[in-house]
Formats: structure tokens, C-alpha cells, sequence
């Protein structure tokens, strides 16, 4: 779906999303395309970090 795909052109760019919440079930799906070697890719920030995905 290229109607919601992003864009970066630096490295400190970034999205912001509201707090994700999962009481029961949830289901994430990421299709994406990069040049880059490495990077942060998700993190969910709160007062607990739970969840953080890289490339390496």
C-alpha cells in the first residue's frame, strides 16, 4: 500500500505514533524498502521500553 508509505531523506528523521496497546492480542505487519546498513526501525517508548526492533 503506497498511499501510507513514508519517506526519510536524513538519519535523525523519524514518525511518532500514540502508545501502543495490546491488553489481549495484536498483530504488526512492516513491509519496507532501505539503503541503510542499520537503524532503528521501531520502539515503543513509555514507562517501560517493550519493544524495539533493529536492523543490523
Amino acid at each position: 500500500h503506497f498511499w501510507n508509505a513514508p519517506s526519510f531523506n536524513t538519519e535523525a528523521s523519524y514518525l511518532h505514533f500514540p502508545t501502543f496497546h495490546a491488553e489481549f492480542s495484536a498483530d504488526i505487519s512492516f513491509f519496507f524498502k532501505t539503503t541503510a546498513l542499520s537503524g532503528i526501525f521501531l520502539e515503543n517508548l513509555g514507562i517501560k521500553d517493550f519493544i524495539r526492533l533493529e536492523i543490523s
